[in-house]
């Protein structure tokens, strides 16, 4: 770390001199749940992401969890026209099932989510998921299914009740697909509910990092919610990207956006390396992140954290990341300044009483002073990333070396023929297709970064929003994402076309893959048939002559790469026997791994 900042980080250490004994001591100063401290954990339940998920009352033995949203009820007009739920090994259809319904019986479940409420918890119902069947077509069936949630899960009397006569705390919005449309209306019509109730209910949101969100945006923009979990991974702009990270886009809208001016932001993270594609930290970084948000911000409320199974597993990483956020966490108001003040309890703040210190507490107090907490950690992980800290406070911006990004020329990648002719390649006694000759000169296998092609266009692994793919959008820029967002998104199985802007590719083709599901083996394969179809049938639109494609879905979205590979190459040999297939002079598929490599060959 560079002289300049060692006399400011040394009251920065102090703050880790603290959480050090905090650790020793073990958390227990912060009991159960208060909407206005900037220490809360949320963390989900019920997907199993670890393969080890205990019952939910294994997970409210401690004071570590303040919420625990429920995920998921992913289908909102099933069977019966009612909701569908399932919690993995803990309770799905297999446990039973409301007749006439596929809704899954959990009221064994009331015991466990009572006892978790009797120590100061919060349970709430997490709506949608990644692999979900959401959304509404009007504003009388959004409040028509408020109704239902009321009835089913909080304080209505419905004949239907999923977990018996429990009571849940509220309701958690993790839309990631379907309609964006009407859940404005749904979340009023809740609130006609809620807002006259004995009980205190609580709306959250998890979008994801990039602003707006494409699925929940126009939601939180137009209805009071409490808490907004963002999602900080799987995207360009996650923990793992410090450059890119930007929690003051989310604090902005808070402030100057949000229907409710006590709204509160967590920073979402993954519970450990396996629980989500990317955007995973360990426990020393993702407490730098938090401790920084938690001293300059008003508006932050806590971490959230995917999942309990993982984050349990991971060393107590939940358990970590809360003793942290515990050491200086206190009940504040959005409305203070960042200033020292009177009783400023910020450990960087000064003493004094008239906001000269350096640094400030996150009370009214207002005042001047440095941010000494905050410029440490920046420059840390500028340190970290090769860059350069060139401002602090309000215009911290992390500097890189401007290097030309490395090409692989189209030129050097060999086709079939040419790894045939090398014995790179041998031929298949039983082959899928008849040999034809001007395709061997027309396909290639590339292991390696895709984002380094010098083609006509790459194809872009997305979601629904059109805003995943860490690589590819930091590789290419902001003005990728902001035309992104004037895309609307785009469905499963389709895709769209940009501009490639700092790639070597000419073009971007964005396509949503599936979720894979063995419940919809067909109806995935046809997805996926889709994505690779549409992206070879734009590519010929614009009358380009060469594309390089990811293997689609089989990273997060976990469909077996051998159906995979199948399904890929099935539907590049059909387009390139086509009329369309004429004009391409060249297909790429690309690769990482050494094992997806020999299941392409």
């Amino acid at each position: 770390m560079s002289d300049r900042m060692t006399g400011r980080c040394g009251l920065w250490q102090t703050a880790w001199i603290a959480l050090v004994l905090a650790l020793t001591l073990g958390v227990g100063r912060v009991v159960g749940f208060d909407i206005n401290r900037n220490d809360n954990l949320a963390v989900y339940w019920g997907q199993d992401s670890s393969g080890h998920q205990q019952r939910l009352s294994y997970y409210c033995q401690d004071d570590v969890y303040n919420t625990i949203p429920l995920a998921f009820l992913y289908v909102f007009f099933g069977v019966g026209s009612e909701p569908e739920m399932s919690f993995a090994n803990t309770c799905n259809e297999g446990n039973g099932t409301f007749p006439g319904t596929e809704l899954s019986n959990c009221t064994f479940m009331a015991a466990d989510i009572e006892q978790c409420q009797s120590k100061g918890k919060i349970i709430t119902i997490s709506l949608g998921g990644a692999d979900s069947s959401v959304g509404f077509v009007n504003e009388s069936q959004a409040e028509g299914f408020a109704d239902t949630i009321w009835s089913m899960f909080l304080g209505g009397n419905g004949d239907i009740r999923p977990f018996g006569n429990a009571v849940l705390d509220g309701v958690d919005l993790d839309i990631e697909g379907g309609l964006p449309t009407f859940y404005s209306d749904f979340v009023d019509r809740l609130r006609t509910h809620t807002d006259n109730a004995d009980k205190t209910y609580y709306i959250t949101a998890a979008p994801q990092c990039p602003f707006p969100d494409a699925n929940v945006g126009p939601a939180i923009n137009a209805s009071r919610f409490d808490a907004i979990y963002v999602q900080f991974y799987n995207n360009y702009c996650g923990l793992n990207y410090p450059t890119e990270f930007d929690f003051s886009l989310w604090d902005e809208w808070a402030r100057t956006q949000s229907p409710n001016p006590d709204v509160k932001i967590y920073i979402g993270a993954p519970g450990s390396a396996t629980a989500a594609g990317q955007g995973y930290v360990n426990t020393t970084v993702l407490q730098e992140y938090a401790l920084a948000a938690q001293r300059d911000y008003t508006t932050f409320g806590g971490v959230m954290l995917w999942d309990a199974s993982d984050a349990y597993e991971n060393n107590r990483y939940d358990k970590a990341i809360k003793t942290a956020l515990s050491t200086n966490g206190q009940e504040i108001s959005n409305g203070g300044g960042s200033g020292s003040g009177t009783n400023s309890t910020s450990p960087s703040g000064g003493s004094g009483t008239d906001g000269s210190g350096d640094g400030g507490g996150l009370g009214d107090g207002g005042g001047g002073g440095g941010d000494a907490g905050s410029e440490c950690f920046q420059s840390r992980l500028a340190s970290l990333a090769g860059g350069e800290l060139i401002a602090s406070r309000d215009g911290i911006k992390i500097i890189y070396s401007e290097t030309p990004m490395s090409k692989v020329a189209l030129s050097n990648i060999p086709t079939l023929r040419q790894l045939y002719a090398a014995s790179k390649l041998v031929t298949s006694q039983a082959p899928r297709y008849a040999p034809v000759e001007m395709h061997l000169g027309r396909i290639s296998v590339y292991q390696g970064d895709i984002t380094m092609l010098e083609v006509d266009a790459i194809v872009n692994a997305a979601n629904r929003s059109l805003l995943v793919d860490g690589a590819i959008h930091r590789a290419a820029g902001r003005a990728l994402l902001q035309e992104c967002q004037t895309l609307d998104g785009c469905d499963t199985g389709d895709a769209k076309i940009t501009k490639g802007y700092n790639l070597p590719a000419k073009h971007v083709i964005h396509t949503v893959g599936p979720v894979y599901s063995v419940r919809s083996v067909d109806v995935t394969a046809g997805q996926l048939a889709s994505c690779y179809k549409r992206s070879l049938t734009i590519a010929a639109e614009n009358t380009l002559k060469s594309i390089a494609f990811p293997s689609i879905s089989t990273g997060v979205y976990g469909y077996p790469v051998n159906d995979a590979t199948r399904i890929a190459l099935d539907e590049t040999r059909r387009f390139l026997d086509s009329e369309n297939g004429a004009s391409f002079n060249r297909v790429v598929f690309t690769v990482f791994s050494d094992e997806d490599l020999s299941t392409y060959e």
